[in-house]
């Protein structure tokens, strides 16, 4: 990690959670003291170089707060798939409502 850190010309040093926990050998363990110290051993090595730390793939809104807290400042918070279902969902849950209330006329 200190190694990629140092690289001249790099400005982003942004993890991905699936990937390292597979390489961790815990994969979708998420939160595991592994991941977190993980994680902390980013932030250090990007703030020793000077770098923007960021973090992926854990969907869930309460870590990725602590991340930010913590100085991740790239955070993925989520796909650009998943980002348009919700969305279209919620397009369509305001239609249906009504819909379903008054009939559909």
């Amino acid at each position: 990690m200190e190694a990629i850190a140092a690289v001249e010309g790099v400005d982003v040093i942004h993890v991905g959670s699936n990937d390292l926990l597979a390489a961790l050998g815990l994969p979708g363990a998420f939160g595991c003291p592994e991941h977190l110290a993980a994680l902390d051993r980013v932030l250090a090595a990007a703030k020793a170089h000077g770098k923007v730390a960021g973090v992926g793939g854990d969907r869930n809104l309460v870590p990725q707060v602590e991340f930010i807290r913590k100085g991740m400042r790239f955070v993925t918070t989520n796909s650009e798939i998943a980002f348009i279902l919700a969305e279209g969902s919620r397009v369509t849950g305001g239609l249906r409502k009504p819909l379903a209330e008054g009939g559909a006329g």
